[in-house]
């Protein structure tokens, strides 16, 4: 193919989506989107590391390196296709979803298979396993997983969590979503997005602000312990409110991308689109202020009950921290 002609190549679609802050403030959006996940489960990995250095470490090389090399990798490769394969140039531009779109690397196998015959196929597979091994088992499954498990830990373990994690995730036939690269980043990315920033934004406001680091981890493991919040749901009902005021725009304006229910006129442009473009950014922002807010004027008692001391007392002995 040729390097030279891998870097000079371009990329037309029939209806650009334009530039501009906005439409750089949604690839930002739907990158840090991507990672929202990882960013909430990151202690079901983190948690094994024998020291606090180690795993800053190690997530700076595996997440920020490897994210870097991938994409880049996955840009070249789509390069490389195109350039040897120019018909499939219209519908990878437009990202078509067709077996002529090479941004899904299956694609770019086939069209290599009838060059190079039935060993790039056995590389594909190859490929493919190792992409379950290193990413969904690494980052999609332990979570779910160990949520399954703790869901019955008499009766289910780890190896059950996992069955029960590919059962449901095969029924959500996740590859409809990958019809397409826009639909699965601005459709899925952007939406679900929003809803864990929230959780996030609430997250750091409770552990690092209002508790300043420091549980009671025993109670954590009881049904009836502090952590009980007084109710039977066991639920911290500030945590609710401050979940619903971050997620509910953003939402509302995912529901009018996807055509669900809402029509909103003139849609492009307004409020409500900008929330939803950067629906990550504003679901954390809105729930982090609004939880902090609401746990100090009406959630001391719970703050003072589970810390065991003052919310604006001294600080605990340093074997007490988590």
């Amino acid at each position: 193919v040729g390097f030279d002609k891998m870097f000079t190549f371009q990329l037309t679609p029939d209806k650009p989506l334009g530039g501009g802050f906005y439409f750089w403030f949604l690839l930002l959006n739907i990158n840090v989107g991507f990672w929202a996940t990882m960013a909430l489960n990151i202690s079901d990995v983190t948690r094994f590391a024998k020291e606090q250095t180690r795993q800053m470490i190690g997530q700076a090389i595996g997440l920020v390196g490897t994210m870097a090399f991938f994409s880049g990798m996955g840009v070249l490769v789509t390069a490389g296709g195109v350039t040897a394969y120019t018909e499939t140039a219209k519908d990878t531009a437009n990202q078509l979803g067709t077996a002529n779109d090479l941004w899904n690397p299956i694609n770019l196998f086939a069209k290599l298979n009838g060059d190079l015959g039935p060993i790039i196929i056995v590389l594909a597979l190859v490929f493919v396993v190792l992409a379950q091994l290193s990413t969904n088992i690494g980052a999609n499954v332990i979570a779910p997983a160990n949520d399954f498990q703790n869901l019955a830990p008499k009766r289910l373990n780890w190896a059950w969590g996992v069955v029960i994690t590919a059962v449901i995730g095969t029924l959500l036939q996740p590859w409809v979503l990958f019809f397409n690269a826009l639909s699965y980043a601005i459709t899925w990315l952007s939406g679900y997005g929003g809803f864990l920033g929230a959780i996030g934004g609430i997250m750091i406001a409770d552990y690092w602000l209002l508790r300043r680091q420091r549980l009671n981890l025993l109670e954590l493991y009881r049904e009836d312990g502090v952590y009980s919040y007084r109710n039977s749901w066991g639920v911290n009902p500030y945590a609710i409110i401050a979940l619903l005021i971050g997620i509910v725009p953003p939402f509302i304006g995912w529901l009018n991308v996807i055509g669900w229910f809402v029509k909103i006129d003139n849609y492009q442009g307004s409020w409500l689109d900008w929330l939803q473009t950067g629906s990550w950014f504003w679901s954390f922002g809105t729930a982090f202020v609004s939880y902090y807010v609401l746990m100090t004027l009406f959630g001391k008692r719970y703050l003072e009950e589970q810390v065991g001391e003052p919310v604006s007392g001294a600080p605990r002995p340093a074997s007490a921290h988590a």
